[in-house]
């Protein structure tokens, strides 16, 4: 009976060790697979088990994978996967008001429904989509010199970024963008959200603050990763280059953007100018005192190296880049980050995809010299 009953505490101290271990492993978004050739959506399907995120493969993604990685983090995975199928990954926090709102999101990231007519144009809009930032006190890119981002968001690993933001009755819209603008997190409500929120936050990490925000709003929320290829993340989405008597490819929305900007009056323009300058300076406030002196602090660098790069030549320019230059931007440190994606993508790959890879990459560099690049491009 004695041994009975060690046997049976022995295994229930085996098995609570073990689901302590997975639920540690888990929520921190490690990842541990080893597979050779497998298709894309099998391997995501492995990671979402391990990890219990939630990628959207987009029907464009397509490819065969080859991981061998031990409690690697889950980005630095999906950047792998990325790699070796021609795609980008993206991470943000939807808003949405219920089940059937979330599925419809999810179909429009695989690229099965257009998530303009399906209760997502903030997706894709200006405000949420490529012109939105990568965040940082900063805005436009946190640093001197800005950035950009794809429709989906950015791929910052800015999860345990502490966020500062005193939001006074305003609509979640609003409060959304300011979350993109300053938080380095891509939050996105869903169509028809208008709830008036009023939040404090103090160095609070981004899923705590994206919380915080969707329980005033009286929403749900969830972070979501998605995996696109190149030329959609880019702009062109197969629902948006789709129009009455403009075939399979249409304007995207940096050409409609531009075309609308270059058939305005200049009345029209200083006003446009004006309604975006009143924004920005809105969002502004919505920052602590101490982040918006960092923030006119960081303004004004940018307009100095404006100023000095008007002045300088070609060679002076390569020159300050160089010496600007971070973790795998070119610069000082960035040659052992550039190394450890080349260990990666060498590790993670068999010879047989790498020369695939080159292959594709050949054959995009030869459609693009077709279609009028010139000589000099290159894919990736």
């Amino acid at each position: 009976m004695k041994k009975f009953l060690l046997r049976t505490l022995l295994v229930l101290l085996v098995v609570g060790l073990a689901w302590a271990a997975y639920a540690w492993w888990a929520p921190n978004g490690l990842v541990t697979l080893n597979v050779r050739n497998m298709d894309v959506r099998e391997v995501v399907r492995k990671i979402e088990r391990q990890t219990r995120a939630s990628i959207a493969v987009n029907t464009n993604v397509q490819g065969k994978v080859t991981l061998n990685v031990r409690r690697m983090p889950l980005e630095d995975v999906l950047e792998i996967v990325g790699e070796q199928t021609e795609s980008r990954w993206s991470s943000f926090y939807p808003l949405y008001s219920n089940g059937k709102s979330l599925t419809r999101l999810e179909q429009a990231l695989r690229g099965e429904l257009d998530p303009r007519q399906n209760g997502w144009t903030n997706l894709f809009s200006r405000s949420f989509g490529r012109d939105g930032s990568r965040g940082g006190p900063g805005g436009f890119g946190g640093g001197p010199f800005g950035g950009g981002g794809g429709p989906f968001g950015d791929s910052p690993r800015g999860s345990n970024h502490l966020v500062s933001l005193d939001i006074e009755g305003k609509d979640v819209q609003f409060a959304s963008l300011a979350f993109n603008r300053f938080a380095q997190a891509r939050v996105v409500p869903e169509d028809g959200a208008s709830s008036i929120v009023t939040l404090r936050l103090n160095q609070v990490k981004i899923p705590a603050a994206v919380s915080q925000l969707a329980k005033k709003a009286h929403l749900n929320w969830m972070k979501l990763y998605t995996l696109t290829g190149f030329g959609f993340d880019r702009g062109r989405n197969e629902f948006a280059s789709r129009g009455p008597g403009r075939g399979e490819r249409g304007q995207d929305d940096g050409e409609r953007r531009r075309f609308d900007w270059d058939s305005m009056t200049s009345e029209e323009r200083d006003e446009r100018r004006k309604q975006r300058e009143a924004l920005d300076e809105e969002l502004k406030q919505t920052l602590p005192a101490a982040e918006q002196a960092k923030l006119a602090e960081q303004q004004q660098q940018r307009e100095q190296f404006r100023q000095e790069m008007s002045t300088m030549t070609p060679e002076q320019m390569r020159e300050r880049f160089s010496q600007m230059g971070g973790p795998g931007r070119g610069g000082p440190g960035g040659g052992g980050a550039r190394d450890q994606r080349m260990m990666n993508r060498i590790v993670n790959t068999t010879p047989e995809q790498r020369v695939e890879r080159y292959r594709r990459m050949e054959e995009r560099r030869q459609r693009w010299q077709q279609q009028g690049g010139g000589g000099g491009g290159r894919g990736r």
